[in-house]
């Protein structure tokens, strides 16, 4: 006979800063049983985020098109500061039509989004929502790379 374990999570209050929103998510990783043996999940994050990449003009960028990059995965703690792991992503330069490589992303405080491929980005937080930006080029239609990324909680189970 299997039993599964979960707790619910509860929000005492709204993050306001990005720090703040990755430190709810360090505590609430915390505050999850630890998973003996391998039979458990541990807790985790989930995250799903959306990469807008814009098109370059000037010399040399004549073949780079704008590009939109789907990214999914879990996030574990990373240190006591930082919430980081794999994911899986999809490109508009490949019409969506398969998940093209991993992806790292790394939550870190205060507010900058590492992910693979990509400069880093300084968060913003906007209705629980990380708003990454990087400038760009000088020579580029807009001030650079943005990203999204929601998160949320999925607490640890355990399977008896």
């Amino acid at each position: 006979m299997s039993r599964s374990v979960t707790s619910t999570v509860g929000l005492r209050k709204m993050s306001e800063t990005p720090e703040e929103l990755i430190q709810d998510y360090i505590d609430f990783l915390k505050s999850q049983p630890v998973v003996q043996g391998g039979s458990g999940i541990p807790a985790s994050v989930g995250f799903q985020m959306t990469q807008h990449v814009p098109a370059e003009f000037g010399p040399g960028t004549a073949d780079r098109k704008p590009e939109i990059i789907y990214s999914w995965g879990v996030l574990h703690r990373v240190g006591t500061h930082s919430l980081g792991g794999w994911g899986t992503r999809q490109s508009s330069n490949s019409g969506f039509a398969q998940a093209t490589d991993g992806v790292y992303l790394q939550l870190d405080q205060p507010e900058t989004l590492n992910a693979s491929g990509a400069s880093p980005m300084k968060l913003t937080l906007h209705h629980d929502v990380l708003i990454g930006s990087s400038l760009g080029p000088t020579e580029s239609t807009s001030f650079g790379s943005v990203a999204t990324v929601m998160l949320w909680a999925i607490p640890a189970s355990l399977v008896r």
